[in-house]
């Protein structure tokens, strides 16, 4: 689902994407993500990090 939203939210002038890993998310979840989003997007910049937020798995933010 996480990829499918950065797929309909990055744009042409996109330069960063930041995911911030919840509390909850699988530890090779940073490895994966990173890698499928480099794939599906090479021209952007890809940033995980552990947010460690309660309630969502995934936070993105594109920049």
């Amino acid at each position: 689902v996480l990829l499918a939203a950065l797929d309909d939210a990055v744009q042409e002038d996109s330069e960063i994407v930041t995911v911030y890993l919840g509390a909850d998310a699988p530890r090779d979840a940073s490895e994966r993500l990173s890698a499928a989003i480099g794939t599906a997007h090479p021209d952007i910049e890809v940033e995980i990090l552990e947010g460690g937020q309660p309630y969502y798995l995934y936070i993105a933010a594109i920049e």
